[in-house]
């Protein structure tokens, strides 16, 4: 099952009792409550050497995936400086860390 958030669970179900247990994440995505934007991913990298591919989206961070396991390894915020400080929203959008 997929979610407006990209990710992807895994439900077992009891097809004789019609009841199911409980759900597990197997892809977590890129979600932002963004009220002008559909939450795309806007980037997509393959690390030649590795078995993993990095994305970015308009959630404000950019993540590293495993290809075999198809799990996330790593998520780093965007929207803060190098202090790790929130940047300023957008006058225009409210949103953090994008121009207008």
């Amino acid at each position: 099952m997929g979610t407006f958030g990209h990710e992807v669970y895994e439900v077992p179900v009891d097809m004789k009792t019609n009841k199911a247990g409980a759900a597990k994440v197997l892809v977590q995505g890129h979600y932002a409550p963004l009220k002008k934007d559909n939450n795309e991913a806007w980037g997509l990298s393959v690390f030649p050497n590795k078995d993993e591919y990095a994305t970015v989206s308009d959630d404000g961070t950019l993540r590293v995936w495993d290809v075999a396991s198809k799990t996330m390894v790593k998520s780093v915020k965007l929207g803060v400086d190098a202090k790790g400080k929130a940047l300023a929203k957008n006058a225009t959008t409210k949103e953090a860390g994008h121009d207008a």
